[in-house]
């Protein structure tokens, strides 16, 4: 719906699909899983701890059309600080924009922002009616109700996520988190992160440094299912009924205790 630093807009199609009829997405920020194809249609659940993004997100689901297309366009140089009447949600949404893929808090639009923010507000006014019946809360991954859903959890990496304005993610906690949710699990990652077991999903572009980063991925069909062979497990979820893997009752993962048990 917006640009946001860490966004999937191109990924978002190289992802599982959803099987449920609720999507919920915990680490929300512009929610682009959720708006690609027809998801959006979906009972459609986002949350985020940033209280910016939260600002952006509830002023989208309830301003209408033309108030997005009222708002002032921006050339390089502009200064979003001389728009005095603008909104924190205003200013925040225009801000994504005039400096794309950076988590400063700009002021002045680059020759990019430019180009993105003015074919932005077209967009989102003509997409704004996908969100309408979308809910919203802010709050931590943490304080998410654990209902039966498809859980897109695209969090700060692990390996880059300093550059976020909120970040204070315990992956550790994150990992047992969302091996504990009802439903499918589908969790973002780059090459390097180990608090789940992620496979490969494509290479993504270079960044501003020339870099290429590998984007890695893990999903869970249910709950039910083994984080090994990816089979459904017996009743008691502690031996895997296909690779006889064992499985620790909290959290799923392989571990001694048990074995032992």
């Amino acid at each position: 719906m917006f640009y946001y630093l860490g966004r999937k807009c191109r990924l978002a199609k190289l992802y599982p699909e959803p099987i449920h009829d609720t999507i919920a997405e915990p680490f929300c920020g512009s929610a682009a899983y959720s708006l690609h194809g027809e998801r959006w249609r979906k009972n459609v659940i986002i949350s985020d701890a940033d209280p910016n993004v939260a600002d952006v997100w509830r002023y989208l689901l309830e301003c209408k059309t033309e108030n997005i297309l009222e708002l002032p366009s921006m050339y390089k140089g502009d200064k979003l600080s001389d728009h005095k009447t603008l909104t924190n949600a205003e200013r925040w949404l225009i801000r994504y924009h005039i400096n794309p893929g950076s988590s400063q808090n700009s002021n002045v639009c680059t020759a990019f922002g430019d180009k993105v923010w003015n074919r932005a507000k077209y967009d989102i006014a003509l997409n704004l009616y996908k969100v309408k019946h979308w809910k919203f809360k802010e709050q931590s991954f943490e304080s998410c109700d654990n209902i039966e859903a498809t859980w897109f959890v695209d969090p700060p990496y692990h390996s880059s996520g300093v550059f976020y304005q909120t970040n204070s993610v315990d992956y550790s906690k994150l990992s047992e988190w969302c091996m504990s949710r009802n439903g499918q699990v589908i969790a973002c990652e780059q090459d390097g992160a180990s608090w789940l077991p992620f496979t490969d999903l494509t290479h993504s572009r270079p960044t501003r440094g020339g870099n290429v980063r590998r984007e890695v991925v893990f999903h869970r069909k249910s709950n039910k299912d083994c984080i090994a062979c990816g089979m459904e497990t017996q009743e008691n979820r502690m031996q895997c009924n296909t690779c006889k893997a064992i499985h620790c009752y909290s959290c799923e993962h392989e571990c001694k205790k048990a074995r032992e048990v």
